[in-house]
């Protein structure tokens, strides 16, 4: 899958998402961690080929938090971005949104109900 990380967020308008239910997007979580992507937007990219080579190593299913953690380690050892950290709030949203930018990876994550 080339191109990966030249994906934005959202290939469409929000409020044009078809599955608002595994995604809601009007609360506190929500706005904090749109607010820490668009000061960061890489991280996005970094989770998007992370989830990418964990299916390329046949791997069905995987968790989001196994994701961020590379993901963690890609910024703050190889890269030495030590300016930022990534909340444990933000790893469902990215799961999420991955999915409905990626549908054919449903099922590649397990959802659960966000708390607020």
């Amino acid at each position: 899958m080339r191109g990966v990380t030249q994906l934005t967020l959202f290939p469409m308008q929000e409020e044009e998402f078809p599955r608002a239910d595994i995604c809601p997007r009007d609360t506190r979580k929500w706005n904090a961690f749109m607010r820490f992507h668009k000061s960061h937007p890489e991280v996005y990219d970094f989770f998007c080929n992370a989830a990418v080579q964990a299916r390329m190593k046949g791997y069905s299913k995987i968790g989001a938090r196994l994701l961020i953690e590379r993901v963690r380690w890609e910024c703050y050892i190889e890269r030495k971005r030590e300016n930022y950290k990534i909340n444990n709030n933000n790893f469902p949203f990215y799961a999420r949104i991955f999915v409905l930018n990626h549908p054919e990876y449903d099922g590649f994550f397990e959802f659960r109900k966000l708390k607020e």
